[in-house]
């Protein structure tokens, strides 16, 4: 999603312009950070809450790890909430840390309740779905983005809805 996002005028002018830039949509200082993010949230979400698991169980887990994603990607698109680029980055992370919480429970939940026979094509059947969601981000930020002019107010709305949609 965020790939998407960095390559949007209407983003860049919004979340890194300063009011020193000639050219407001060139300067991108912290995109760095706002890109690693999300895999430093799901690298600390899959260590430590992929524990929680086994103390809670795996459905728990699995929910509040998709409800933490879900949360902070809906926060994340809302004008007063993110204004920069910095919140921004603080409400990926928080959605990198639902993520990891995600994956170690997805997986064992998988194995677990898939006969032995059909286990291997069950959890790659599960993992192809990422896959899967990723073609349907592309598909909708080519939606959204498709023609989108980069002047206006409309622009300047359309990154959000793509951020709440991914969100969903």
């Amino acid at each position: 999603m965020l790939s998407y996002l960095l390559a949007n005028p209407a983003f860049r002018e919004e979340m890194f312009a300063t009011d020193s830039d000639l050219d407001q949509s060139s300067s991108m200082d912290g995109a760095e950070y706002l890109a690693s993010s999300i895999f430093l949230g799901m690298l600390l979400g899959g260590a430590l809450l992929g524990f929680l698991s086994d103390n809670i169980g795996r459905q728990p887990t699995l929910l509040i790890g998709l409800l933490t994603n879900a949360t902070s990607g809906m926060l994340s698109s809302l004008p007063f909430l993110t204004p920069t680029f910095k919140q921004l980055t603080m409400w990926r992370f928080i959605a990198g840390i639902g993520i990891g919480a995600t994956v170690p429970p997805l997986f064992s939940l998988a194995s677990e309740w898939s006969p032995k026979e059909i286990r291997g094509s069950v959890v790659t059947t599960v993992a192809s779905f990422w896959m899967v969601g990723s073609l349907f981000v592309s598909g909708l930020a080519w939606c959204l983005f498709h023609g989108t002019d980069t002047q206006g107010s409309q622009s300047a709305t359309v990154w959000r809805v793509f951020a709440a949609l991914c969100a969903l």
